[in-house]
């Protein structure tokens, strides 16, 4: 019998960030969030699941885009972002972000992602984690006809 999990390995991650924010680390090896409603684009996925570092697996409904607006007032979008509603974090691969080429700069307290000599994204030292700066740009309105026929039961 073969399992059925993308090939990733995602740690374990801290209870003290909002649910609202983003977790970033090189450690996670795809973008992911639980929160259905924040995608501009959606595909489903059938079949597919993750392995989490508690070593459980967790499915995959689908993957898309997310438009972000950012601490510079510039909209930005994250592509290849997968919907596991069991996760309990919204989290962010610097390992994806580093292979498209982006440059990190860390100090006191800042996690700068740069690109071309442009900063394009920033996150704030949070507990022993960097947390994302940047507001979700809703699509509610896009989505719910179509999130409403997927079965986001994990």
């Amino acid at each position: 019998m073969e399992d059925d999990y993308e090939s990733s390995y995602v740690p374990m991650v801290s209870n003290n960030i909002d649910d609202c924010e983003w977790i970033m680390d090189f450690g996670f090896s795809f973008y992911m969030t639980p929160n259905c409603l924040w995608f501009q684009e959606f595909t489903q996925l059938e079949g597919s699941s993750i392995l989490l570092g508690d070593n459980q697996a967790y499915k995959i409904i689908g993957v898309g885009t997310i438009k972000f607006h950012l601490h510079d007032g510039i909209d930005r979008v994250l592509e290849k972002l997968r919907f596991v509603p069991s996760l309990k974090h919204n989290l962010i691969s610097l390992g994806e972000l580093e292979n498209k080429r982006y440059v990190f700069k860390g100090e006191q307290g800042m996690l700068k992602m740069v690109k071309e000599s442009m900063e394009v994204m920033k996150g704030v030292r949070k507990f022993s984690q960097y947390a994302y700066q940047g507001v979700v740009v809703l699509a509610q309105h896009l989505l719910l006809k179509k999130m409403a026929r997927y079965d986001i039961e994990s």
